[in-house]
């Protein structure tokens, strides 16, 4: 018999749920790109990835898709009881600095670097509860190390300021794009960064089974989702809502 899960538990997992709803809720493609026509004068000047079969100029913008995001997030957790998530909120761009004696001070360790994580669900100015850290990539060319960086974010918000779970968001990726990717980095890829040698390798992060994968390559396909299980990743069924 399966143990019960706590209210922090299910609300952990409601949240993911609304989360995946509120993806198949932003149906206007014009959140996911921007076509430009008629810029034949141009094209000479433009990589081939900017461009369509057409020949016309697309920009895929992270922040337009994230404002977007946040709305309806926003307006989902508000529409919560108030101790949804423990009363957190959600914020999005949150400057998180390498702050030692803050930190000692919160009993949490501090972080390497200053990051910008694209959204937090936590309790602003308090040590009190964080649910969620979420990093989302726009780019339908996003590579390997952009991926690995942002999951070891991620990692290191669960592990040093006791977030509870973390999401990465792909959009614009095609679904194979992403699943090769995510195979690179299970097998282990060697880079340098700042002179010291790398091995960005999934297994190295511990709390990589916190994290969810979400892929959503365009406005009229659902959501893939993946979990780490067993050293893989394994897709997830659930309920469109």
């Amino acid at each position: 018999m399966a143990e019960e899960k706590t209210k922090e538990e299910q609300d952990l997992d409601s949240f993911e749920k609304l989360f995946i709803k509120v993806l198949n809720d932003i149906k206007d493609d014009k959140y996911y790109r921007t076509t430009y026509e008629f810029v034949e004068h141009l094209s000479h000047f433009l990589s081939d990835k900017y461009k369509d079969d057409s020949g016309n100029f697309i920009k895929y913008g992270e922040r337009i898709f994230c404002y977007e995001l946040y709305h309806q997030l926003r307006n989902k957790i508000e529409g919560k009881d108030n101790d949804f998530l423990g009363g957190a909120k959600i914020q999005g761009e949150v400057k998180k600095k390498h702050l030692v004696e803050f930190g000692s001070f919160l009993q949490k360790i501090p972080l390497e670097y200053e990051y910008t994580p694209d959204f937090l669900v936590h309790t602003p100015g308090s040590a009190g509860y964080h649910a969620f850290i979420i990093e989302v990539k726009c780019m339908p060319w996003v590579d390997e190390l952009e991926i690995w960086f942002d999951l070891a974010k991620i990692n290191e918000f669960i592990e040093r300021y006791h977030y509870q779970r973390g999401i990465f968001l792909s959009v614009n990726a095609s679904l194979e794009h992403l699943k090769n990717l995510l195979m690179r980095l299970a097998d282990g890829l060697n880079f340098t960064r700042k002179e010291n040698k790398i091995t960005a390798k999934l297994g190295n992060l511990a709390k990589l089974k916190d994290i969810t994968i979400i892929s959503k390559p365009n406005v009229e396909d659902n959501p893939s989702v993946w979990d780490w299980e067993q050293n893989d990743w394994v897709e997830q069924s659930y309920q469109n809502g």
